[in-house]
């Protein structure tokens, strides 16, 4: 699968909902607040390297390069 980026807010919701990861289990695996979880599923995410952290967190895959 590949991601765009930016990665929208919507697309990490549907990417955390596919995979039954709840806001609390994505901070205790991220190391990271609820608030901050909360602002990108507002927000998305906006650099590379910041959207390749947040998909393999949230799926458990590395998702390799993102461009």
């Amino acid at each position: 699968m590949t991601y765009p980026c930016p990665l929208p807010g919507r697309k990490v919701i549907k990417l955390m909902n596919r995979h039954h990861v709840t806001i609390r289990e994505l901070s205790d695996r991220m190391g990271i607040t609820m608030k901050r979880i909360r602002q990108v599923r507002r927000d998305g995410v906006h650099h590379p390297g910041f959207i390749r952290d947040w998909v393999q967190h949230i799926t458990g895959d590395d998702p390799g390069q993102i461009s």
